[in-house]
């Protein structure tokens, strides 16, 4: 069985976000995004933070690590001057 697919930018979400996540948690506990998987269901992430080795595809692979202690991080952008 594949995912359902959750467009973030889609007509469906964008005019009814509460309706459009509850047709796709009916279909299942996930559905893929443009950025990976997006966990539906408060049952499976509450399983997926329990769990000792967490893997997640997606935003963390990509991030540049950071040595932030405290405060927002500052993501170096390509049009940004300082």
């Amino acid at each position: 069985m594949s995912a359902a697919t959750l467009d973030l930018y889609g007509a469906a979400f964008r005019t009814d976000p509460y309706g459009e996540l509850a047709r796709l948690r009916e279909l299942g506990w996930h559905a893929q995004t443009a950025i990976g998987t997006a966990v539906l269901r408060h049952t499976e992430v509450q399983q997926l933070l329990q769990l000792r080795t967490p893997r997640a595809d997606g935003p963390a692979d990509w991030l540049p690590p950071t040595e932030a202690v405290y405060g927002p991080t500052r993501l170096p952008m390509a049009y940004d001057t300082g």
